[in-house]
């Protein structure tokens, strides 16, 4: 049986993963399904209104482009602002009604936000 890769840092290529598979999936976790069975992106746009800076939060539903087999993942989140100033106005807050197909994610507004601000949450998960 191979070692677990959890807590373990992955510098895998293409050509890598390609090899694992050929292999019979020799490096544990990287199977006949690929790694994008394990770890996931996106990026999610919001244009922010005036309602949500009067509440202080908005509400994002990040969807994955496919789901993971459950809802065992641990998510990193961060947030650009496309905005002709410098800001320090929106930041990552709790993750609700997380599914393997995605999640609702809290964005913390702080004063300096503006009405129609664009921000964008970045975010990477990898399944447990």
């Amino acid at each position: 049986m191979s070692e677990p890769l959890l807590g373990k840092v992955l510098n895998l290529g293409k050509s890598d993963i390609i090899q694992s598979v050929s292999q019979g999936g020799a490096d544990a976790a990287i199977d006949w399904r690929g790694i994008s069975n394990y770890i996931k992106t996106n990026r999610t746009k919001h244009t922010i209104t005036q309602g949500e800076i009067t509440a202080g939060a908005a509400e994002l539903f990040v969807v994955w482009a496919t789901p993971f087999a459950d809802a065992n993942y641990t998510m990193a989140q961060a947030i650009t602002n496309i905005v002709e100033r410098e800001t320090n106005d929106y930041s990552p807050g709790d993750n609700h009604l997380v599914t393997a197909a995605g999640f609702d994610s809290v964005i913390y507004i702080g004063p300096g936000a503006v009405a129609g601000d664009i921000i964008t949450l970045h975010t990477i998960a990898i399944h447990d």
